[in-house]
C-alpha cells in the first residue's frame, strides 16, 4: 500500500500511505502542504488506520467552515435590516455554541 493517495474533496485534505522505515504510516496533507503535519502509524489493520485518517482529514476542514458560519451569523446580528437582525438574535444559542467550539478547537490545536 505504498504511496497510495486518497482525497477528501470537501475539506481539501488528502492522505497518502508511506513507510517511515519501521512502520507503515498514513500521512495527512493540508490543501497546500508539501510536508505532512500529521501521520498515523500502524502495524496491522490498515483499514482501521485508513478510516481514522479519513476521519481526521474531514475533521480538519470543519474549523474553517465553522469560522465562516460564525462570521455570517454575526453579520446578521449587526445588520441594518431589522428582519436579518431578528434572525441573528434567534440564532444566538447557535452563535454562542460556535464561539465556544471554535475557541476550544483553537486551544486544542495549539
Amino acid at each position: 500500500m505504498t504511496n497510495e493517495q486518497s482525497n477528501c474533496p470537501a475539506t481539501g485534505y488528502r492522505f497518502e500511505s508511506n513507510t517511515d522505515g519501521c512502520d507503515e504510516v498514513l500521512d495527512i496533507y493540508g490543501p497546500d502542504a508539501k510536508q505532512p503535519p500529521m501521520s498515523i502509524r500502524y502495524w496491522t489493520g490498515a483499514g482501521v488506520a485508513e478510516s481514522l485518517t479519513e476521519m481526521f482529514s474531514n475533521t480538519l476542514g470543519l474549523l474553517p467552515a465553522c469560522k465562516l458560519l460564525l462570521v455570517e451569523l454575526e453579520a446578521l446580528l449587526h445588520s441594518d435590516d431589522p428582519q436579518s437582525r431578528a434572525e441573528g438574535e434567534r440564532e444566538a444559542e447557535l452563535i454562542d455554541g460556535l464561539r465556544s467550539a471554535i475557541g476550544e478547537a483553537e486551544v486544542t490545536a495549539s
